[in-house]
């Protein structure tokens, strides 16, 4: 190697560890070029080849140039194209990787800290596997519009300020416009923080010969890299079989994999080594219905917080089984347990926000879910808890904002996109809550406000008949909704259907039970009737109505009955 090639690799090695990966590409190729039987350009070379399939040929064609190159070997071990037999164990006194072989000037002097840190090759390669992450920049645009009708107690809609007339208008409210996101872009890209994981429970110790596999497993663990991460936990259950941290890990890889019968192994294998280690329970809890939803859980959920009392994650879910149980005084015991480990933890204040929304103490929900939210807002479910508790609040102008983020990344659940539906029938945008409300009836069939809310938006976009149909099926859900049963009315009117419109209000006189509920009653009674050219009857109507007090009464209504009044 010459001078020159010598002064380029360093250039090369320093702009790999500037993160200048497409700066050390271009030298590399250069270095290449002059000299394409040197193993140690293919190696470097790997370092800084975008995609996996680019890896394994620099890791195949070094090893063709060297048939002895023990650096590349383990490359292809890592990246899964070799099997780790007859490859010789990582050496104790570096961070394990294939590039430990790599040899440059100052070896024995490299950098320190953070450029140390980057330096490691497994680091190096766990960042290039993940990609550059092209940040999304959002803006969110929220107008305020009046607030939805909301459902009762008794599960059937009540009524907000009556509107003057059930025919939508001609020009669609202003569209309000949804972030600007992906699945893709994670939310501590969205809000531009920088993701702080948390703190593993589970640090077992290792002996000397097996502790820098250990790191090196935990670190790529750590950063998501599950596969590299399996590879090394494989290399240190070969040389300490007994290490039951690794098995435990194996499992909650497979479990974030989908993999659940291999983490149903793996956590049964931890167990069979120490049947008192409480994380490995946890983990089978966790797993079990995933496999079988009949599946009986409570007893590991139990051993995992007596076993490991201090373990923050195995109260937490033990907390969320009550409460899914109903045992609401159980789930706070729990929670309140899990506060006293870790009182700051968002995770904590996610639980207490849900037991107390579940005990409809919205006002604490809305406390403890904002502060779950504000402490990690990475934290996905704590926008579904917010926009449901304003959603229940009947301030579904304010759920509007967490529901668009949640259904981004959780796009699976119904009620979700109810609720989100709702929301944007609440600001009048049509368009969008039929979009929503088709999403949660192609998830749910069986969810009667997803009628509700498609007969909405259908009623709003002028389309009568689908209105009608949507309205009747949700009134065989809520039978005794007084705002589904006029909701009927509402279509037929939309469908000059006048006559029956008039017999759909009638039939929803009983249904009516509050002042609001009366005003309505009375107006649409009299509309229908004057429309029919019954106003000899509908006089009696245009009079009750105006008996009511004026803060009731919309003032278009009210000139409309005193007008009718005085043509008598």
């Amino acid at each position: 190697m010459s001078e020159t090639e010598d002064i380029l690799l360093e250039e090369a090695i320093e702009a790999i560890e500037n993160g200048q990966y497409e700066t050390a590409r271009e030298m590399l190729a250069r270095l290449l070029k002059s000299d394409q039987r040197n193993a140690n350009y293919w190696l470097w070379m790997s370092v800084v080849s975008p995609t996996h399939k680019e890896q394994v040929y620099c890791l195949k064609t070094a090893l063709k140039i060297d048939p002895e190159n023990e650096a590349a070997r383990r490359g292809l071990v890592l990246l899964g194209e070799m099997k780790a037999e007859g490859v010789a164990p990582f050496p104790l006194d570096h961070v394990i990787a294939w590039m430990d072989d790599v040899t440059v000037k100052q070896e024995e002097e490299g950098p320190r800290g953070f450029k140390g840190f980057i330096a490691r090759p497994t680091v190096r390669i766990s960042a290039i596997g993940l990609g550059l992450l092209v940040l999304v920049g959002v803006v969110f645009s929220i107008v305020g519009r009046p607030r939805l009708q909301q459902f009762q107690a008794t599960f059937a809609p009540t009524s907000s300020a009556p509107t003057a007339t059930p025919t939508p208008t001609s020009t669609p409210a202003p569209t309000v416009s949804v972030p600007v996101l992906t699945s893709a872009t994670p939310l501590s890209a969205v809000f531009a923080v920088e993701y702080t994981p948390t703190p593993l429970y589970v640090q077992q110790e290792h002996d000397a010969q097996t502790r820098e596999v250990s790191r090196a497993a935990m670190t790529e663990f750590e950063h998501g890299n599950y596969d590299l991460a399996l590879n090394y936990f494989d290399q240190l259950l070969e040389y300490e079989p007994q290490a039951v941290d690794a098995y435990y890990y194996k499992g909650e890889i497979y479990r974030a994999q989908g993999d659940y019968n291999e983490a149903l192994n793996a956590y049964n294998q931890a167990l069979d080594i120490d049947p008192n280690f409480g994380p490995a329970y946890l983990g089978r809890a966790r797993v079990l219905p995933l496999l079988n939803p009949k599946a009986a859980v409570a007893d590991d959920l139990q051993k995992a917080v007596q076993l490991s009392p201090d373990f923050l994650d195995a109260h937490l879910a033990l907390a969320q089984y009550y409460l899914d149980e109903g045992e609401i005084d159980q789930a706070q015991a729990e929670a309140q347990a899990a506060a006293e480990l870790a009182p700051d933890a968002p995770a904590v204040h996610l639980m207490l926000a849900k037991i107390y929304l579940a005990q409809e103490d919205y006002e604490q929900a809305l406390t403890e879910a904002e502060t779950a939210n504000q402490q990690d807002v990475t934290l996905l479910e704590a926008y579904f808890i917010l926009g449901k508790i304003y959603y229940l609040t009947d301030d579904v102008a304010a759920a509007l904002e967490p529901l668009q983020i949640y259904v981004v990344y959780q796009p699976d659940n119904a009620e979700a996109w109810m609720m989100l539906a709702a929301a944007y029938n609440a600001q009048e945008n049509y368009g969008e809550a039929l979009q929503a409300a088709n999403q949660a009836y192609e998830l749910d069939r069986h969810m009667g406000e997803v009628y509700y809310q498609r007969a909405r938006a259908y009623l709003g976009l002028g389309e009568g008949k689908q209105a009608e149909y949507n309205y009747k099926t949700a009134l065989q859900f809520f039978p005794k909704s007084f705002d589904v049963s006029m909701g009927i009315a509402h279509a037929l009117m939309v469908q000059e259907k006048f006559g029956d419109a008039y017999q759909q209000v009638e039939h929803s006189k009983p249904l009516a039970q509050s002042d609001a509920e009366w005003v309505q009653f009375y107006y649409w009674r009299a509309y229908t009737l004057e429309k029919i050219d019954r106003h000899d009857l509908a006089i009696e109507s245009w009079q009750a109505l105006l008996d009511y007090p004026s803060d009731l009464v919309p003032a278009d209504w009210r000139d409309e009955a005193e007008a009718a009044l005085q043509d008598e």
